[in-house]
Parts: C-alpha cells; structure tokens; sequence
C-alpha cells in the first residue's frame, strides 16, 4: 500500500509541476490574450 501511495504522489506532483510550467510559459500570451497588466502576469505566474 506504501508502494502505491508514494508512486501516485511522484507522479501527481510531477503533472502538476508539468501543468504549472505550461502557465508561465504561456504568461506571454495570457498577457496579450487578456490585457493584463505587468502585476497581473507576475501574480498569474
């Protein structure tokens, strides 16, 4: 059961790290997209 819980929670952490690398990759675009300000985007990231 140890097994599963700590191979579920490796790859849970590694989609959401993936997940949260696609957001500021993509700030650029939100910024246009959106019309955000350079504070928006900072927090966004």
């Amino acid at each position: 059961m140890a097994n599963r819980q700590l191979a579920l929670g490796t790859i849970s952490f590694a989609i959401c790290f993936a997940a949260w690398g696609l957001i500021s990759a993509f700030a650029t675009r939100f910024r246009e997209i959106y019309n955000l300000s350079a504070s928006q985007t900072a927090f966004l990231i």
